[in-house]
């Protein structure tokens, strides 16, 4: 029944006197009351009709396309990418064209640079005064800093990674040393990963760091004022 309402609901024309696939158009025309998986859409569109083969390199990948369905759809004289846009990439989905092979992929490795000196920095300030009278009391006040920019980085990678997808993404792996950060993710969270980290960058390079040295000075008593 379904190779024969796929049959009815492809139509395909040659665009150029070729046999390459992607210089073809397809129209096509789906119903909502018959949904099909995107999985036996594209066994039709991609293996039958164009002679290429299908590989998953990731089982979560299979896994989506079985359960995703093909609503109500019509569009006339379009191309391979373009549909495969629609269908992949619409649906948090990577796919690449190999020669003859279509690769698809829910999650993928990426790593992107972080333009920040590899430190971690601290430190403490210690404030004392005296009065002039000689009642001995000194007053002292302590202050203490940890700024730690990229214990601060991994929590806000996390916290963008896995708030919205159902998929939880790895911890992120990050070289201090390199200022590499390495992020196996869907589609959908590696955008919201360059997007802000290219915004990080942009704030990086236009601040600079200074190196405060803070010094005690122990004045004796005539000098305490």
């Amino acid at each position: 029944m379904k190779k024969i309402l796929m049959a009815l609901l492809l139509v395909f024309s040659m665009a150029f006197a070729t046999d390459s696939c992607e210089n073809r158009l397809f129209s096509f025309q789906s119903n909502a009351s018959s949904p099909i998986s995107l999985s036996s859409f594209l066994q039709t569109l991609v293996v039958k009709n164009c002679g290429m083969n299908i590989v998953y390199t990731d089982s979560l990948a299979k896994k989506r396309l079985n359960e995703l369905k093909l609503g109500e759809v019509s569009v006339k004289d379009w191309t391979l990418n373009q549909f495969l846009d629609l269908l992949l990439s619409g649906n948090n989905l990577f796919y690449q064209i190999d020669g003859d092979t279509l690769k698809i992929s829910y999650v993928k490795t990426k790593t992107f640079n972080v333009d920040y000196i590899p430190s971690t920095r601290t430190g403490s300030s210690t404030f004392k005064a005296s009065s002039s009278n000689d009642s001995g009391d000194t007053n002292s006040v302590d202050s203490n800093y940890d700024f730690n920019f990229w214990g601060g980085l991994a929590a806000n990678l996390e916290q963008i990674l896995n708030t919205v997808d159902n998929y939880k993404a790895p911890t992120p792996i990050i070289d201090k040393n390199a200022g590499l950060v390495t992020i196996t993710a869907t589609k959908r969270q590696l955008a919201r990963i360059a997007q802000y980290i290219h915004k990080l960058n942009q704030r990086l390079h236009k601040q600079i760091i200074i190196d405060v040295r803070i010094y005690s000075v122990d004045l004796s008593k005539s000098y305490q004022t």
